[in-house]
Order: C-alpha cells, then structure tokens, then sequence
C-alpha cells in the first residue's frame, strides 16, 4: 500500500498549479500576443498568477472558467470584475450559479457587449475620438498624456 501524506500532497498540488500557470502564460503569449510583448516574460507570469488568483476568489476552481477569466482580463484589463462599464461581467460573478453555469454566462455576455461595441472597421473608435480630439476652431477635453500620440488612419 503506498501512503501519501499532507506534504507530498501539497507539493503535487503545487506542482500541478504550475503547470497550469505554464499553460495559461503559453496561452496568453497567444491570445494576446502584443499586450504579451509589452508586459516581458516576466511581468506576464506575473500578471496571469495574479488574475489567476483572483479568478479563484469567485470560486473557479476548473481550468475552463479560470482560462475564460484570464482572456476577460486581457481583453478588458485586469480589474473588468468591478469595472462599471463590464457590470454585467461583475453581477454573473457573484451570483451563486455553479461556476460551469457562470463561465457560460460570462462568455455569452463578452460576446454579446462585443457585438453591440465593437463593429470591425466601425464608427466607435471614430466617434470616441472625435468627441476628445480636438478639431481646427473646437476645443476639447483630452485624456490623453502629452507623450502618447493617436491616429486616426
């Protein structure tokens, strides 16, 4: 009979968690590959530890709802589970559903805000700008730091 104790374990556990991690950084380097380049090896380990971390405080245990919260955070910054403009994202976390039901309903509700904001080759990016880009004669409110340049192509 082969007998496992709490710290043999803990640390197949650990190492388990670490492949994982390995797996989500690989993924990462793909889902989002110029985010990826910008933050360096390093920082992107650490970003996906972190959002890691954070998907388990909601309860997500299974690797499918902790890869969904990885991408959301890519794609819509680290803190989409209480950004105001990603509620609905944040009001499906906290439901009591089953955290297979929840990740369902967190990538139907991803898709659905992206089919209602973004529109490829779309007036939204256009019209955002156009609001907070001065214009000859228009003075406007810019948000933009002094050293960051944008173009309008």
């Amino acid at each position: 009979m082969l007998l496992v104790d709490d710290r043999q374990i803990g640390a197949l556990e650990r190492a388990a968690l670490r492949r994982f991690e390995d797996v989500m950084v690989d993924h990462s380097r793909v889902f989002s590959p110029r985010l990826s380049e910008i933050l360096g090896p390093e920082q992107l380990r650490v970003a996906v530890r972190s959002t890691m971390q954070r998907a388990t405080r909601y309860g997500f245990t299974r690797r499918g709802p902790i890869r969904l919260y990885v991408e959301l955070a890519l794609l819509r910054g680290t803190g989409f589970d209480t950004d105001p403009q990603y509620s609905a994202l944040g009001k499906i976390l906290l439901t009591r559903a089953d955290e297979m039901e929840r990740a369902e309903r967190m990538h139907a509700a991803a898709l659905e805000y992206r089919a209602k904001v973004y529109v490829p080759g779309g007036p939204t990016v256009y019209k955002a700008l156009a609001i907070s880009w001065p214009s000859p004669g228009r003075r406007s409110l810019s948000l933009a730091a002094p050293s960051i340049t944008c173009s309008t192509r």
